[in-house]
């Protein structure tokens, strides 16, 4: 039963943003960068206790691809995020040109 909490709460988490996105809200980027690092220190804690527990190795491979996946994703996802803020809001107005 403890053990579907996380699962629960990445559901929410990418249910929540996935729905801030789809409404083009711009609570978008803090809440990708909260499911980033969930994920992050999630996969950075269960990773090793599935490793070191005693499971088929199926079953280790299957975790290890999981958190491989979601690590990647979780440092593209911020990565675009802080790009994102780094970045102007809008374009620079154009400025009139002297004539030739």
């Amino acid at each position: 039963m403890l053990a579907t909490v996380p699962v629960l709460v990445f559901v929410v988490l990418g249910s929540s943003v996935a729905m801030l996105v789809g409404s083009r809200r711009p609570a978008v980027a803090p809440a990708t960068l909260v499911l980033a690092v969930w994920s992050l220190v999630y996969w950075a804690i269960r990773l090793p206790l599935v490793l070191l527990a005693d499971h088929p190795l199926a079953f280790d491979l299957v975790h290890s691809v999981l958190a491989l996946v979601a690590v990647t994703l979780s440092v593209a996802a911020g990565r675009s995020v802080l790009a994102d803020r780094g970045s102007p809001s809008r374009p620079a107005p154009l400025t009139p040109s002297a004539p030739r």
